[in-house]
């Protein structure tokens, strides 16, 4: 009884963290197409990142489901319940992200260009280490260390982030673009280093669970 469901439980949260990649990776090319002035294809893509939402949401509602009913650990319940919502929550930032770009169309200036591409490269770094570190530890396929490592990369990712955006918001402040574009850009910066956040804080959620049962 001490690991009631746990295969099932497993499986749902692979299979959200497959959608949930997909997502961020479809994100990823509407992001880099927005920079490249190549938005084809892009309205069907956000279109496809959305509708993956219903799935996410579904089978975090199923996971939750099983924890009420007893699946698991009661001591392993409260984890598992964190990282599938917080799961749920990079998704739907993605998908905010991916809005931001394709409804403002904010005018990006050239000399931003280059720092806002490497903010979404380091922001798109953070996908494999995060499927290789919430795969690895709860399917039991990677050892601690290593699952440690990818956790690590996320997080570097993301000081890379936050890095860049400081960056980018004093270029913006001081720019003569005008208020309502300078707020987009602004707006944009925060959406993208929301997914990254969000990533930070499923790889802590993911420590909490090697420290307490691996």
């Amino acid at each position: 009884m001490i690991f009631f469901k746990a295969n099932e439980v497993t499986d749902l949260i692979v299979k959200q963290t497959e959608k949930i990649t997909q997502c961020l990776k479809i994100i990823k090319y509407i992001m880099e197409g927005y920079l490249d002035r190549n938005l084809e294809n892009s309205a069907s893509r956000i279109i496809k990142a959305k509708g993956m939402i219903k799935d996410i949401e579904y089978l975090r509602d199923q996971i939750v489901d099983l924890l009420y009913n007893g699946a698991l650990m009661p001591v392993f319940r409260e984890d598992i319940f964190l990282l599938v919502n917080n799961l749920n929550i990079l998704a739907m930032d993605a998908i905010q992200c991916g809005n931001m770009f394709m409804d403002h169309r904010p005018s990006i200036p050239n000399n931003l260009k280059k720092g806002l591409s490497r903010m979404i490269h380091f922001t798109s770094d953070i996908i494999e280490p995060l499927d290789n570190c919430i795969t690895g530890c709860i399917k039991g396929i990677h050892k601690k260390n290593d699952i440690r490592k990818y956790c690590q990369k996320v997080r570097k990712s993301f000081i890379q982030v936050c890095d860049i955006k400081s960056d980018l918001v004093r270029e913006i402040s001081s720019s003569p673009e005008d208020q309502k574009n300078k707020v987009h850009l602004y707006q944009c910066l925060d959406c993208v280093k929301a997914i990254s956040e969000k990533a930070l804080n499923i790889t802590e959620n993911i420590e909490t669970i090697i420290i307490k049962f691996l």
